[in-house]
């Protein structure tokens, strides 16, 4: 079923963004398309996907010999003036100029003659000499060449192209029943046990699934394509669930005070009315934490954040009964900047 339904992705599923905007820099720039996609480590798939966009709206025209007439420190200050940024900021420069390089002198300047009548073997080879691209990020960019621009590589071994198993794959994984434990090797595993031929075909049904209805505290089974043959193994998560009350408002069930009662697909949060939900979502550590206040910008945190702690959720929630504020769990970055409207805290940098 898994198959069945990533017969039926869009492409441009695949590429989150946080602008509509981006979307289309990274559907007519293969150049934007490159740059995205070797900076894709650790962090948000909307940021890394919008990343082109932000970078275009400074620059002007998106092109890799900007790049290489840039020194480190200009591609430096640069990056770090987006809005939104890449998680390793200190290596994107070189990322961002060795990327360019190879395009620039050995390729003409087009990015495209990286793939075009190249062997896989050949394509992943090239992104693996940029900094910070490993085999996995390599291999993405191969199964997204294929899948997306239909880019037809005559020696690749679909035996050997893999799921890249980040939070969303392990997830849905285990609560498939496919694996027992969240451990990312056992992942890859189970895929090449699932779809020998072509594992890697597992990842954006799984990964889209993780993102969208799979959530880590708050699935959403009965709109989930595979409902109907998943075990749904989540009995921790169901033991959550108790803790964890649906969109619920200071202890009452109901819809949070952001606005959104007339979207048709409720986004995915939970206000957290108690100090059990608290200490739940921060021992798991996933997801992110919304604080609003009456005095200061709403912000967003990592759930281990100094300023998220136990001692002032009680004051602002239970002592004061939400008078001045509330929080919320959100299960992604851009969540938080669209529904909520919220500033990242300056001391976790929830966006790296």
């Amino acid at each position: 079923m898994l198959l069945d339904f990533g017969a039926k992705i869009r492409p441009r599923e695949l590429f989150p963004v946080l602008r509509e905007e981006a979307a289309t820099v990274i559907e007519e720039n293969p150049f934007a398309f490159a740059l995205a996609a070797v900076l894709d480590r650790g962090t948000p798939s909307e940021i890394i996907w919008t990343i082109p966009y932000y970078l275009q709206k400074k620059i002007g025209i998106l092109e890799p010999k900007f790049f290489v007439n840039k020194t480190y420190e200009e591609l430096d200050l640069l990056i770090r003036s987006l809005p939104h940024k890449p998680r390793y900021v200190t290596d994107a420069p070189r990322t961002l100029k060795e990327l360019s390089q190879i395009i620039v002198q050995e390729n003409g300047g087009d990015v495209s003659r990286i793939w075009k009548d190249k062997s896989a073997s050949q394509v992943n080879t090239t992104f693996q000499r940029i900094y910070g691209v490993g085999p996995g990020i390599a291999s993405m960019i191969v199964l997204l060449l294929e899948k997306c621009y239909k880019i037809h590589f005559p020696d690749l071994d679909h035996r050997t192209m893999n799921v890249k198993p980040d939070v969303h794959i392990v997830r849905v994984f285990q609560r498939l029943g496919f694996i027992s434990t969240p451990d990312p090797n056992e992942a890859l595993k189970a895929a090449s046990d699932l779809n020998p031929e072509y594992p890697g075909a597992l990842d954006g049904p799984t990964w889209i699934i993780g993102k969208r209805w799979c959530s880590s505290l708050d699935p959403k089974c009965p709109d989930c394509p595979v409902t109907t043959v998943c075990p749904k193994n989540i009995s921790q998560s169901t033991k959550e669930q108790k803790v964890i009350p649906k969109r619920s408002v200071c202890g009452q069930n109901g819809n949070p005070h952001i606005g959104n009662a007339a979207r048709k697909e409720e986004p995915d949060y939970i206000e957290i009315t108690n100090l059990r939900q608290f200490q739940t979502i921060q021992n798991r550590g996933e997801g992110f934490i919304v604080i609003t206040d009456t005095a200061t910008p709403t912000k967003i945190h990592l759930p281990y954040c100094q300023w998220v702690s136990s001692r002032n959720f009680k004051e602002k929630v239970i002592d004061d009964h939400c008078k001045n504020g509330r929080y919320y769990w959100i299960d992604n970055y851009a969540l938080g900047l669209r529904e909520f409207k919220a500033e990242p805290c300056s001391i976790c940098k929830p966006y790296k």
